[in-house]
């Protein structure tokens, strides 16, 4: 977790949510290699991870590192207007690591902005209407992760003792 953290710190990324995407890109297993010859826990193409330049991303360190740095740029490349809180950066920033920044940019303007809202709410709703099945999937299980990432971090599960005084 060292390496999310870091990484995730430098890049303004939640560190569980890196964890989360690594284990649903190759079940944090630095040895994977894709079809498609996507490497590593983070699943780059050597391109990408050259462009990004902070190793061999055949090596655990640089390739956690690239997945940040590229991650990140994500971002960036959406050109969303206005300030992006945490959560939103990371489901914004996992649909684009998954469909492309110019889908979640379409899909903003067919879907409408979660953000333009006061209900928490309309971000989950946001997501349920991603048109790509794999992409919405994608994006759930990522969330998902970063729950259980989050709670198995704060010890183990603990149930509340029965109410007192209760028949």
């Amino acid at each position: 977790i060292n390496y999310f953290q870091l990484y995730g710190n430098e890049n303004r990324l939640d560190p569980l949510f890196l964890a989360s995407l690594g284990f649903q890109e190759s079940m944090l297993n630095q040895g994977a290699v894709s079809p498609t010859g996507a490497i590593g826990v983070m699943q780059l193409l050597p391109a990408t991870g050259e462009s990004l330049n902070v190793g061999n991303i055949h090596l655990l360190e640089p390739n956690i590192h690239a997945g940040a740095k590229y991650m990140s740029s994500l971002i960036y490349a959406l050109s969303i207007d206005g300030e992006l809180s945490d959560i939103e950066r990371n489901f914004f920033a996992v649909a684009a690591y998954n469909a492309g920044p110019h889908r979640v940019s379409s899909w903003l303007q067919t879907n409408g902005d979660p953000r333009a809202s006061a209900d928490p709410d309309e971000l989950i709703d946001w997501i349920e209407l991603i048109p790509f099945n794999e992409t919405r999937n994608y994006v759930q299980r990522i969330m998902e992760g970063v729950g259980v990432y989050r709670d198995r971090l704060n010890g183990p599960f603990r149930t509340l003792p029965p109410a007192m005084g209760r028949s």
